[in-house]
């Protein structure tokens, strides 16, 4: 009788050390999808990290010709692109600096949110005229 009490007791303790790892391997799995998933967020400029010549040759399968018209209109694009992102982060920053403080000024707030959603609209503009003057190559499957 002892000898099977001990048994179901070690059976007992295995299964609790087992559902511990396995709960402890899902909370871990979903704290770094959260973490990647937060950090893709904050970066403003993910669509156009996306939208690199590596992504159009290997997905689109752009040839030669192709990856030349797509590096002169991106030679275009991305200063004003990366400068626009920038100005958007500096201004989250400010945002984030002004509600730290005891009591922060609304007014300044709101010019700072009304700031950002210009240069983010401008920045969709820009990225939608990127594409625009790609519209041949994205959409050609011919390969010269």
């Amino acid at each position: 009788m002892m000898r099977k009490s001990q048994i179901l007791t070690w059976v007992i303790v295995l299964l609790l050390v087992s559902n511990a790892a396995t709960i402890g391997t899902i909370l871990y799995h979903n704290y770094r999808k959260n973490q990647n998933a937060n950090q893709i967020g904050i970066n403003t400029g993910a669509e156009i990290n996306m939208l690199n010549g590596r992504y159009f040759r290997q997905t689109l399968g752009f040839n030669e010709q192709q990856m030349e018209s797509f590096r002169t209109i991106n030679r275009e694009f991305r200063p004003s692109a990366m400068e626009m992102t920038i100005e958007i982060d500096s201004l989250k920053n400010n945002m984030f600096a002004e509600l730290q403080k005891a009591t922060p000024d609304t007014i300044q707030l709101n010019e700072m949110s009304k700031q950002i959603g210009v240069l983010h609209g401008r920045l969709k503009y820009a990225t939608y005229h990127f594409l625009f003057k790609h519209k041949k190559c994205l959409f050609c499957r011919t390969k010269y």
